[in-house]
């Protein structure tokens, strides 16, 4: 059985990996690259990187792998 982990959210607007926007144009990467390669839908991502939805732990650590980054450094306030 798989465990259930709650969203991660910020407390503040922004959203929950805000400084990756800047990180993921660094490494050269398209919204629609590093959701393909995350395994999820772009939009799905855009609606993430945007703020608008929270990210679960396993999507950050599929999205920080493909980014190339550190985990800490994708989620760095």
């Amino acid at each position: 059985m798989r465990a259930c982990i709650r969203p991660l959210r910020r407390p503040s607007s922004e959203g929950p990996f805000r400084a990756q926007s800047p990180l993921r144009v660094q490494a050269n990467l398209t919204q629609e690259t590093v959701a393909h390669r995350a395994e999820m839908d772009r939009a799905t991502y855009n609606r993430i990187e945007q703020g608008h939805s929270a990210a679960l732990i396993d999507t950050l650590i599929r999205t920080a792998d493909v980014i190339g980054v550190p985990l800490s450094d994708l989620v760095r306030e």
